[in-house]
C-alpha cells in the first residue's frame, strides 16, 4: 500500500507503507497541512461551507490565545 509523505516545500511523494499504519500509536497526530490535504477533510469542509482561509485564521488566532493563556 502506498502512503503520501510530505517533504520540504510542500512536495509530496508516494512511498511504501511502513510496518505500522501512520498515526497508529498514541501521541502521534497529523499536522494541519496533512489534515487540510486529506480528501475526507476537504469533503466535510465543502459540505459545511468552511473555507480554508477562514479555518487557517481560526487556528492562528486560537494558537495565539492559548499561548497567551498558558504563557
Amino acid at each position: 500500500m502506498l502512503v503520501r509523505r510530505k517533504f520540504s516545500g510542500n512536495a509530496v511523494r508516494m512511498t511504501e507503507m511502513e510496518s505500522r499504519p501512520l498515526y497508529s500509536t498514541g501521541g502521534e497526530e497529523p499536522d494541519v497541512e496533512d489534515l487540510l490535504a486529506d480528501p475526507v477533510t476537504r469533503a466535510m469542509m465543502m459540505r459545511d461551507r468552511v473555507r480554508e482561509a477562514e479555518l487557517r485564521s481560526l487556528i492562528r488566532h486560537t494558537r495565539v490565545a492559548l499561548s497567551q493563556r498558558d504563557g
